[in-house]
């Protein structure tokens, strides 16, 4: 019997499990989990056909994937902050087997100058609208003004009216994990007014809770996260208009015509 099996995330961006669903659309079913940042570890006898979509940066040592992986390669992105550690002789030799559809052209033009045969895909989240075109249905009904992730700066530019309308969301599940911790300010308490307000205490707490945060996501079961992901594509097919510094938000609201 055939298998197939969908890269997960155990990362602090909730963009990364938007694009696992992208994948999982076009998929008959889904009988291995795969972290997307250790595809040498598959448990499985069997080959695993895997839709290999998304940013492969984070752990560039795990690559080549397991040979029980059967990849389709596309919407393929690697960081130029790290493509030389990424492309290592035996990477380069392994993806020679394949024809990669790359997510962006910074891509496509790094895998060509290795000799990877290789085309521009775009990314899989554009086609969200396939498996999840259920909520288009909802576009007669007046939807939400949603904003995801803007830096606050930006804020000082959008009309009041828009403002006052609008539904705030994050992307960072790091910072969904912290409404769901009730005593979670009583820390900033604890440490101290005085410390918080130099530069270097606020630093160090900033980043304190950044990480503190960023382990209690990891505690998030793939089918929350996912749960989580469905919910925000909900929100941006549902949505009027969506204001986003987010990739993974922005090409949805372009699949579902926001």
């Amino acid at each position: 019997m055939v298998k197939y099996g969908l890269l997960v995330h155990s990362t602090e961006n909730l963009g990364d499990d938007i694009q696992s669903l992208a994948a999982k659309q076009f998929l008959p079913r889904v009988d291995v989990l795969i972290d997307r940042d250790y595809p040498n570890r598959v448990n499985s006898k069997e080959s695993v056909k895997v839709i290999m979509n998304g940013w492969f940066t984070h752990k560039p040592e795990n690559w080549p994937p397991s040979p029980k992986i059967d990849p389709l390669f596309i919407s393929f992105h690697i960081s130029d902050q790290i493509a030389d550690k990424m492309l290592t002789p035996r990477v380069v030799e392994y993806l020679k087997n394949f024809r990669v559809g790359c997510r962006d052209l910074w891509t496509k033009e790094l895998l060509e100058s290795k000799g990877i045969d290789a085309y521009f895909s775009g990314c899989l989240t554009l086609t969200l609208d396939y498996g999840y075109g259920k909520f288009k249905s909802q576009k007669e009904k007046p939807g939400n003004i949603l904003i995801c992730d803007l830096d606050p700066r930006a804020l000082a530019f959008i009309s009041q009216d828009i403002l006052v309308d609008a539904k705030f969301v994050s992307n960072e599940i790091f910072t969904l994990v912290h409404k769901h911790v009730p005593n979670f300010p009583n820390f900033l308490k604890y440490l101290g007014k005085k410390i918080y307000q130099s530069n270097l205490g606020r630093e160090i707490i900033d980043k304190t809770l950044y990480y503190i945060n960023f382990l209690k996501a990891k505690r998030f079961s793939v089918q929350k996260r996912l749960a989580m992901a469905e919910e925000r594509i909900r929100d941006v097919a549902t949505a009027r208009l969506v204001i986003t510094s987010r990739l993974h938000i922005a090409l949805p609201a372009l699949a579902f015509g926001t």
